[in-house]
């Protein structure tokens, strides 16, 4: 297994794990991507599947390989990435481990499938 097919597999459980964590942690009370679906209209009502979704979308190219499965797992990080950060307002105040996870596994995603497209095989 390749690096790039590593850290495309990181980035997208990375991703959809950190849909289940904390967000936003202040003091004993935190929340998570599904408590920000609960009656939000549009986008951020969607969020958590969306994520959800490319997150698992980004690994299963990353496990494949390939120019072509590394350019959609690029893309799905690259759009997973702009979505959660329009959705959170680029507000990181009181910041859980869940945004950080979320973001983490965007970047490994892009990294992957950058590194995938670029490779000769």
């Amino acid at each position: 297994m390749k690096t790039n097919q590593i850290l495309g597999i990181a980035g997208g459980l990375a991703m959809a794990i950190g849909v289940f964590l904390p967000l936003v942690s202040m003091g004993p009370m935190s929340i998570t991507c599904w408590d920000m679906t609960a009656g939000a209209p549009g986008l951020i009502g969607k969020i958590a599947y969306i994520l959800l979704v490319l997150g698992i979308g980004t690994a299963v190219t990353g496990f494949m390989g390939g120019k072509q499965k590394s350019m959609i797992s690029l893309a799905c990080s690259a759009l997973g990435l702009v979505l959660f950060l329009i959705s959170t307002e680029f507000h990181f105040g009181g910041a859980g481990i869940g945004l950080w996870i979320i973001v983490l596994g965007c970047i490994l995603g892009i990294a992957g499938g950058a590194m995938g497209m670029k490779s000769t095989n």
